[in-house]
């Protein structure tokens, strides 16, 4: 059992975070709470039979707490993470990754030196679908060697929140690190165009490994900007929001949302819904907890920002440019 204190609730607290911690309540117990609005914080903690409090120092400082999540990401604020990296507790980072890419970086150093876990919300790596695909690689697929993902910005103004994704470039590291995730192995350089005269649309390269060899691996994202995916010209707009197709050694895997992939490694294509499956915030949670308590779990940290950043980053450099960038 891990205790643990939640500072801000956030707009995906009912939808996303409350159902999930209710469900986990035999591996995490909710022992405070912290948000702007009292009120919503008293409501909180009645449900967890937890206690609201009034301030951030004063979640921090409570020794029963063992881990914090941040599941607002209004309150990813500095002064927040640096009280808790100081009082050497873990913290689970919800929502948008920021931009201060120098911060990130002095904040993992902080974080690593006490051993003290900070995971931020990366969740494409977890969902249903991504999970089942590497136990396809594993068994059936082979090694990944190329991944293609097309997809829709995110407007600006979603009816519903996007967990991770405040931002474009939160959107777009999401993305970049997906592709090194599944394809094991960090991209040594990437080079990126637009693919219209709209500078909304753009395609992204990232290469892995010598491309003299000839069989380095290589990931392709393509965006299209969401004022475009009305567009009469279907050929240019990707049939869903988002898709992505993975080419193994033995067959190809295509998903089309979190929780439905189609594979094949013969004549017969295999379609598989996975509804069912433990969403991805279940299973980062999980993961976090099992951290927490000793696991040799590897999961995502603060270096992993730093590092999607800095390739968002390099993107936007790249286009103005039009040059290839190493990594």
């Amino acid at each position: 059992m891990v205790h643990v204190g939640i500072l801000g609730l956030g707009p995906a607290w009912e939808n996303r975070y409350r159902p999930t911690l209710q469900k986990l309540r035999e591996r995490i117990r909710v022992r405070a709470i912290f948000d702007p609005v009292m009120s919503r914080a008293v409501d909180a903690a009645r449900l967890f039979k937890a206690e609201p409090l009034a301030g951030i120092n004063a979640l921090v400082a409570r020794r029963e707490i063992q881990a914090l999540l941040i599941l607002h990401p209004d309150w990813r604020a500095n002064v927040s993470l640096e009280l808790i990296a100081q009082a050497q507790k873990p913290v689970f980072i919800a929502g948008s990754l920021g931009s201060d890419v120098e911060f990130m970086q002095q904040l993992h150093d902080r974080f690593n030196t006490t051993g003290s876990p900070a995971m931020p919300e990366l969740g494409r790596r977890y969902t249903p679908a991504t999970g089942r695909l590497q136990e396809l690689m594993a068994t059936k697929l082979g090694q990944p060697q190329r991944v293609s993902i097309s997809a829709i910005t995110p407007s600006a103004l979603p009816s519903e929140p996007i967990p991770g994704q405040k931002s474009e470039t939160d959107f777009l590291i999401g993305l970049l690190d997906w592709c090194q995730y599944v394809l094991r192995s960090r991209a040594t350089s990437l080079r990126a165009e637009y693919s219209s005269a709209n500078k909304n649309d753009y395609n992204i390269s990232l290469f892995f490994g010598a491309q003299q060899t000839g069989n380095a691996r290589q990931a392709e994202i393509k965006i299209v900007g969401s004022d475009n995916s009305s567009d009469s010209d279907k050929d240019e707009t990707p049939s869903a929001p988002l898709t992505f197709e993975v080419v193994c050694e033995h067959g190809t895997a295509t998903m089309s949302s979190t929780t439905d992939i189609c594979w094949q490694n013969g004549s017969t294509p295999q379609s598989e819904c996975l509804s069912a499956d433990r969403p991805d915030i279940e299973v980062m949670l999980d993961l976090y907890c099992r951290r927490i308590v000793g696991g040799l779990i590897p999961v995502a940290d603060l270096r992993d920002v730093c590092r999607g950043l800095k390739m968002a980053t390099a993107v936007k450099t790249s286009l103005a440019s039009g040059e290839e960038l190493s990594l």
